[in-house]
């Protein structure tokens, strides 16, 4: 085609306002109809504890696209969100699978003209394809604001030769895309195009490539319709169809239906030189031979195609400058968007100082150890040290629990209860001992095994030992614990200072601490608190999150409820039915350590919800 085509008036763009482009599998038509949430509310939304979302791109019937901005490596990235529970689809292990392997297949592309996955990650509710984030238009949206939507020969070319390029290299390492269309294709500024959006990819076997998956219909092969066996000239014949679309602005085999797409297929297209007569019958033939209807008759390769086309077709150089021309004209980033990435790269506290909360939880998990293990030195046989060391054996004993629980909390709290184990060999007979020591082991061991993964769980456990306070520890375990861990943590708790306070308070006489602990746990009181912290916990670690502090507050708010009615039921029940004023010791802690929560959350975050932080 000859240069002056590209710079003519008609290649004005239409002027709609600009949209960036990123990896999505649903058309312009749906992108242009997601309403733009307020900055505040992005503000707000954080995937996977690191993507902070900025623009909301469209949603198809399989996933949704965002453009997001990378806390941690300070970029952005075009996130595919893939429902894990689906109406007539399949299964959440079914669709995390699938996911998986749409993420493998394009990881193993390392190609200049395919889009990049960085990333893969999945949790309850959605899959998680982290990509490279493109920054320009889909071909799908520069094809609608060029007039009569379609480009010229040199741009065609262009945009063929890239596709060609990227196509060529996965079938080189064994992967069919199986679902190319204007959508899929990414243009950025400089004109570079990228082909994204490997999800309906298959992967060839010993046997080669096998039945064909599911794509877009009117971009699809006749095989790929009728679920028969599919090859490279699949893709070819959709590389066909897209560039019978760059070229005329028509999609030529689109239909509402897969089998009145097969009817057009089996009709055969309008002759692209009857449609532009400037592309002549040499380009007509080759596109007409990739459109075939039996794969025997289309070029046997993209090569093949590309090779035929691209040099009758235009020169590639010119189309590159051409399109970066048209995207050029493209308007900048308006003020809403500025602003919106503005506050994206807006740091939280968190961000800026991630090493707060882990910090926070090692001096607490330190400081609780430490405490008990004071409280319990007493109980060991300490006139076996030294006489100058004796003096400060309690000190010496909560040191070095102290140190082990600030390097490795969960090592801390497990020193800890085998010291409490120890204190209660040497309380008295072994008939006395023993019993109560195997049962605090067991018990402990399945507490550990169910939370040693949350640092605060140790210090939120031993807290009512060490205050004589059941309440004390709910509002810490649902700050620093995931739910079931918090759930235990305040549960285990209440019942652990039902045996550890009377082993103290009775000089460490097995036998007191026996039968105290005994009535204690027959009485229905002890285990309705039990339950109550347990609750409470569960509730306020299920509200964390370092991204709404409101939410964070209402949850230790709640926290603080459900410890106050089980206190106030607990009353009741341990007088005979009689609603009375509960222990308004134990009312005043729960509200207070959940205030205090609630402050801290607001300031740094919850210290239960970062991976790495388990």
């Amino acid at each position: 085609m000859p240069q002056q085509q590209a710079k003519s008036p008609s290649r004005a763009p239409v002027a709609p306002t600009r949209r960036s482009a990123v990896p999505a599998d649903v058309p312009l038509a749906a992108t242009q109809q997601v309403p733009q949430p307020a900055p505040e509310q992005q503000r707000q939304e954080l995937l996977l504890h690191r993507y902070r979302v900025v623009e909301k791109r469209g949603s198809g019937g399989f996933a949704t696209v965002d453009v997001c901005w990378d806390t941690r490596l300070r970029r952005r990235v075009a996130i595919k969100r893939i429902p894990l529970a689906q109406a007539d689809g399949p299964t959440p292990w079914q669709a995390v699978n699938e996911a998986l392997a749409e993420s493998r297949t394009s990881a193993l592309l390392a190609h200049p003209n395919i889009v990049t996955v960085f990333d893969f990650e999945y949790d309850n509710a959605f899959a998680y394809i982290v990509m490279e984030y493109v920054d320009g238009l889909t071909l799908a949206e520069l094809l609608a604001r060029v007039e009569d939507g379609r480009l010229t020969g040199d741009e065609a070319a262009h945009v063929l030769d890239c596709l060609a390029n990227a196509l060529a290299f996965a079938h080189e390492n064994g992967v069919l895309h199986l679902d190319i269309k204007p959508a899929n294709v990414l243009i950025d500024r400089g004109g570079i195009v990228k082909l994204g959006d490997f999800g309906m990819a298959t992967l060839a076997s010993a046997a080669g490539f096998g039945g064909a998956r599911g794509g877009t219909v009117g971009y699809m092969s006749p095989e790929q319709l009728t679920g028969e066996f599919v090859d490279e000239r699949s893709d070819v014949f959709s590389l066909g169809c897209l560039t019978y679309e760059m070229l005329s602005g028509r999609a030529p085999f689109n239909a509402p239906t897969m089998e009145k797409s097969l009817k057009l297929i089996e009709h055969g297209t309008e002759p692209l030189e009857a449609i532009v007569p400037e592309v002549g019958p040499e380009i007509s033939q080759v596109v007409e031979a990739a459109l075939s209807q039996g794969p025997i008759t289309r070029p046997q390769s993209v090569g093949a195609f590309a090779d035929a086309l691209l040099p009758i077709l235009g020169d590639t150089r010119i189309g590159q400058n051409s399109i970066r021309s048209l995207m050029g004209q493209v308007e900048g980033e308006d003020e809403q968007e500025a602003i919106q990435w503005k506050e994206a790269q807006r740091r939280e506290p968190r961000e800026v100082a991630p090493w707060v909360v882990p910090f926070c939880e090692r001096l607490i998990a330190a400081a609780a150890c430490a405490a008990l293990a004071w409280q319990l030195a007493p109980g060991l046989p300490l006139w076996r040290l030294p006489a100058q060391v004796q003096p400060f054996g309690p000190q010496l004993i909560a040191g070095v629990v102290g140190a082990i629980a600030a390097l490795l909390p969960q090592l801390g709290t497990a020193t800890l209860l085998v010291e409490l184990v120890a204190v209660l060999g040497f309380s008295g007979a072994q008939r006395e001992a023993f019993p109560l020591a195997v049962g605090l082991a067991l018990t402990a061991l399945v507490w550990f095994v169910a939370t040693h993964r949350n640092r605060c769980a140790g210090a939120a456990l031993v807290l009512p030992s060490i205050t004589g306070i059941p309440t004390s520890g709910a509002a810490l375990a649902g700050w620093g614990c995931t739910p079931g861990a918090a759930a235990l943590t305040g549960f285990a708790g209440c019942l652990l200072a039902a045996l550890v306070r009377p082993l103290m308070t009775g000089g460490f006489v097995a036998s007191v601490a026996r039968d105290q602990a005994g009535v204690a746990y027959a009485k229905p009181s002890t285990w309705v608190c039990a339950l109550a912290c347990g609750l409470g916990a569960c509730v306020a670690a299920a509200c964390s999150s370092p991204e709404h502090p409101l939410r964070t507050a209402l949850g230790q708010l709640a926290c603080a409820a459900c410890a106050v009615a089980g206190l106030l039921y607990a009353a009741r029940l341990e007088n005979g039915g009689i609603w009375v004023e509960p222990r308004m010791d134990a009312v005043a802690v729960a509200v207070s350590f959940s205030l205090l929560m609630a402050i801290v959350g607001a300031l740094i975050g919850a210290g239960n919800t970062s991976k790495e932080q388990l």
